[in-house]
C-alpha cells in the first residue's frame, strides 16, 4: 500500500491547483492514495472527499460565521480522520481560515503538513506566521516576494512559481486586444454569495452600456456547478460563456470580480476593471485587517494602479459602465495589455505542479 495523503481544497481555484497536483504526484509515485476534502476535479484523480466542494466554498467573515456549527463539524471528522493513524501527510491548499486550524491539529498528531499556494499573510493576518512557522514541514509559495517573508519567519519554504503557468491556454503571450472582436467579459465569480451580489449589479451595468454600445456583445463566464435551483434569475443581457480562458483570450475588455480571476483575465491579456461586493459585516472587518495600496493582485505585482478597481458602494453601475468604455479605447487598453505582458516574467515558469510534487515527495521519503 503505498502513502495516504489527506488533501484539502476549499474553493474552485485550489481545487483545479489540487487536481493538478495529483495526477503529477500519481506519476512519481503510482500507489499514492488521497481523500480529504474537494470537488469534483480532484474526485476525477481519486480523492475520496468527506463533504462537496461547494459546501466549503465561502468567503467573508459574516458568510463564514453564519455556517459555524457546519465548519465546526468538519473540522472534528478532520481530527478523528487525523488521528486514525492512517494519514502519511496532510497537504492543504491557501483556504487558511480552515487549514490552519487543520494544520495544529496535524501536527499534534504527528502528521507533516506540506501547505501548497500559501496563505497570503502579508496581505493580512500576520499573526498566522506563528502558526505557519509551527506546524508547516514546507511552504511552497506562488510568488517570489513571498520567500524573504517567510523565511525571515523561520518557516521552510520553497518558491515553485504560480500554478497558473501550468494552464496550456496561458502559454503563449496573449494578441493585442485591439485585433479582438467587440465582446465584453463579465466574471461574476462562482461561489452562491458572489453570484447574489453581482448579478443584478452586472445587470444594471450591461443595460448602462448596450445604449452607448450597439456593436458590443457581452457574455458572462458560467460558474462550474452553479446550484440553479437556488439561482432561478439569472438571466441577463449576456449569454453565457463556459470556458473561462476561450473567453478571456477573446475579448476586448472586461468586469472581473477580485480574486484569481483577475490574474487569469491579465495572464489573457484582457483589458479589465476588477470589482467586488459583499456583506457590510465582512468588508467592515475586511477593510480593519488588510493593509495594503490595492486589492487586486495584479497591481501590487506590478507596483502601481495599472488595474482600476471598485469595491463594496463604489462598485456602482455608472462607475463600472465607465470604466468598460474607458477600456475600449485603443490607447488604454494597450498600456493595460503591456504591463500584462510584463507580469507573466514575475510568476515562474511552467511545470509548479511537478516541482510541487517531487519536493513533497523528496521531503516525506527524507523523513526531514
Amino acid at each position: 500500500m503505498g502513502r495516504r495523503i489527506f488533501l484539502v481544497a476549499g474553493d474552485p481555484s485550489g481545487e483545479r491547483y489540487a487536481a493538478r497536483l495529483m495526477a503529477a504526484w500519481r506519476q512519481l509515485e503510482p500507489t499514492v492514495e488521497f481523500f480529504g476534502i474537494g470537488g469534483p476535479q480532484m474526485e476525477d484523480q481519486g480523492l475520496h472527499s468527506l463533504t462537496p466542494l461547494h459546501r466549503v466554498s465561502v468567503v467573508g467573515f459574516w458568510e463564514v460565521v453564519r455556517r459555524y456549527g457546519f465548519f465546526r463539524r468538519l473540522l472534528k471528522l478532520c481530527e478523528a480522520t487525523l488521528q486514525s493513524g492512517s494519514v502519511s501527510a496532510v497537504v492543504l491548499v491557501d483556504y487558511p481560515g480552515f487549514n490552519l486550524r487543520l494544520a495544529e491539529h496535524a501536527r499534534r498528531a504527528g502528521i507533516p503538513v506540506y501547505y501548497y499556494i500559501a496563505p497570503q499573510v502579508w496581505a493580512w493576518g500576520r499573526w498566522r506566521l506563528q502558526t505557519l512557522a509551527r506546524t508547516v514541514s514546507l511552504l511552497l509559495v506562488a510568488f517570489p516576494f513571498e520567500l524573504e517573508l517567510f523565511q525571515h519567519a523561520g518557516i521552510r519554504c520553497a518558491f515553485v512559481g504560480h500554478p497558473l503557468m501550468d494552464e496550456p491556454q496561458l502559454a503563449a503571450p496573449p494578441s493585442d486586444p485591439e485585433h479582438r472582436p467587440f465582446k465584453v467579459a463579465l466574471l461574476p465569480g462562482s461561489r452562491p454569495q458572489e453570484l447574489r451580489h453581482h448579478l443584478p449589479l452586472l445587470r444594471q451595468v450591461v443595460w448602462l452600456l448596450e445604449r452607448e454600445l450597439s456593436q458590443v456583445r457581452f457574455y458572462a463566464l458560467l460558474p462550474p456547478a452553479l446550484p440553479w435551483d437556488r439561482f432561478p434569475d439569472v438571466e441577463g443581457p449576456w449569454e453565457w460563456q463556459r470556458d473561462a480562458y476561450t473567453l478571456l483570450l477573446h475579448s476586448r475588455a472586461g468586469l472581473v470580480k477580485l480574486g484569481t480571476s483577475t490574474l487569469e483575465a491579465a495572464l489573457c491579456g484582457m483589458p479589465f476593471a476588477a470589482f467586488y461586493r459583499t456583506s457590510w459585516v465582512s468588508y467592515t472587518v475586511a477593510r480593519a485587517l488588510v493593509q495594503l495600496p490595492s486589492a487586486v493582485m495584479v497591481n501590487l505585482l506590478l507596483g502601481g494602479a495599472v488595474v482600476p478597481e471598485f469595491l463594496q458602494s463604489h462598485a456602482r453601475p455608472a462607475a463600472l459602465a465607465r470604466a468598460v468604455m474607458q477600456l475600449l479605447e485603443p490607447a488604454a487598453a494597450r498600456r493595460q495589455w503591456e504591463h500584462f505582458l510584463r507580469l507573466r516574467t514575475l510568476l515562474g515558469e511552467p511545470g509548479v505542479a511537478q516541482r510541487a510534487a517531487a519536493l513533497i515527495a523528496e521531503h516525506l521519503s527524507k523523513g526531514t
